[in-house]
Order: C-alpha cells, then sequence, then structure tokens
C-alpha cells in the first residue's frame, strides 16, 4: 500500500510477519523492516492509527504521533485544515542491531488530502496490515 504522492510516499507491505516500510521522496530511498508489537496482535496499532486519522479528517489540535515498538518507523500527523502533514521517518539508531552499516535516519513530509485520502490510506492499511497479524 502507498500512502502519500508520487512524489514523496510510504509504502507498506508485509513480509514474513514483518512490515517493509520503505520512504520514497525526491530521489531518497530508504527502507527498513518494521517488527511486529507482540502485545498488541502485530500491527493493530498501526491500524488504529490511521483508522482515528480517517475518523478526524475534519481536523484536530496538534499532532497526532504512532511510533513501531523498536522505534524503527515514526508517524506524526498535523491537520492544515484542508490536507493532513504525515512526517514519516525510518530509522536505525540502535548500532547493535545495525554495526555494519552504522546508525541512520530518514524523513518525508507526506501532504494527503484531510478527506478521501485518509480513508484510502486507514482502509488499505486495514487489509494489508491483517496479513502481518502474529
Amino acid at each position: 500500500m502507498q500512502i502519500g504522492s508520487s512524489a514523496a510516499h510510504l509504502d507498506l507491505a508485509t513480509r514474513d510477519g514483518e512490515l517493509v516500510a520503505t520512504i520514497r521522496s525526491h530521489g531518497l530511498s530508504a527502507r527498513r523492516r518494521v517488527g511486529p508489537h507482540y502485545a498488541d496482535d502485530g500491527f493493530g496499532d498501526l491500524v488504529d492509527y490511521l483508522a482515528d486519522l480517517a475518523a478526524n479528517w475534519r481536523g484536530w489540535s496538534g499532532g497526532m504521533a504512532w511510533t513501531s515498538l523498536d522505534g524503527d518507523l515514526t508517524l506524526l500527523a498535523h491537520h492544515t485544515g484542508s490536507h493532513v502533514v504525515l512526517l514519516a521517518t525510518l530509522q536505525n539508531d540502535d548500532p547493535s542491531r545495525s554495526t555494519r552499516h552504522g546508525t541512520w535516519s530518514a524523513s518525508a513530509h507526506l501532504v494527503l488530502d484531510a478527506g478521501e485520502e485518509l480513508a484510502r490510506a486507514s482502509a488499505d492499511a486495514r487489509e494489508e496490515l491483517a496479513n502481518a497479524q502474529v
């Protein structure tokens, strides 16, 4: 599934019970495997987060955030009135998990229509992430 535009987006796909998250933005491409949350039936918290954004499409104050269990993927949404700006960040800040490649992070601002695009992202996540339940 893809969240965002062709110029800047977050791809989420399930593979072997994990989530593969890829940020693509104006020549940048970063990918990270994200493990499921053992206490939340896989990625149910991410599905709930996107559903909450879609349900509140008319707006909210401040930011609405979601972070994966190990902090590999973070999403931070701000409502601008007619759009939602979703800051997607992938990172590996734990050297013990990737000493060969060191630590790194990559972020992109994804601009979404506050109505239809959020609803589609929520529905797509529910369908895609159901395959990654533990």
